[in-house]
């Protein structure tokens, strides 16, 4: 019994090296870029080893991309919760997903990257396999904001996730040349950041109508 244990932990650690190196080497160096070899010799394991937790090359892709979205998504796992204000929820997801992609830079440039660089095979693949659960989420939290009367019904739900997605990637992507961009004064501090750009895409640009 010890030694099916002792086993176990091993074929995890093994397993968990394997990722953490893929997901270095898939970083840095892309999909098509990064061999099995490379993986293994960082990793401190066999191809074959590899092949025994993954089964293939686009299947370990797959689940480092799976781990990447889990730390870097703020939090958004499965169906959200239709308790509290929806409005908050959504405002909370933003400075959560920030938070995340800075603490967690590798994930975020590999989630990035491969969003932009996969061919037309993993592109489909990741949408399907990776991504598609984590756009329903956000989705559902957009379409529960409309439903109980808090944003516009007439705004596609899918438009307004994907703006409060593509903020912060900006933000992340362009992070060490903002804060030098003098008049890029939103970039000082992430925190205000979301707060306005929440507040712009709640009330929008135009001042507030004056009684007369």
């Amino acid at each position: 019994m010890q030694g099916a244990r002792e086993a176990g932990a091993e074929s995890a650690t093994g397993q968990s090296a394997i990722l953490e190196a893929a997901s270095a080497l898939f970083a840095e160096k892309g999909f098509s870029g990064t061999s099995l070899s490379e993986i293994a010799a960082r990793a401190g394991v066999s191809k074959a080893n590899i092949y025994h937790h993954f089964g293939s090359k686009q299947a370990l892709y797959l689940a480092v991309m799976r781990a990447a979205c889990q730390c870097t998504m703020g939090g958004l796992d499965g169906e959200p919760s239709d308790a509290g204000d929806p409005v908050e929820a959504l405002r909370t997801f933003l400075v959560r997903h920030l938070e995340d992609l800075l603490r967690h830079p590798q994930a975020g440039r590999l989630v990035l990257r491969e969003m932009t660089d996969s061919d037309d095979t993993r592109a489909r693949a990741l949408a399907q396999e990776v991504f598609s659960g984590y756009a329903s989420g956000l989705v559902s939290m957009v379409r529960r904001a409309q439903a109980e009367g808090a944003l516009r019904a007439d705004l596609d739900p899918s438009l307004l996730a994907f703006v409060l997605l593509a903020v912060n990637s900006f933000f992340f992507e362009t992070r060490r040349v903002l804060p030098h961009i003098e008049v890029a004064r939103f970039a000082q501090v992430p925190g205000p950041l979301v707060d306005q750009v929440f507040d712009l895409l709640l009330h929008g640009a135009q001042p507030p109508e004056q009684d007369p």
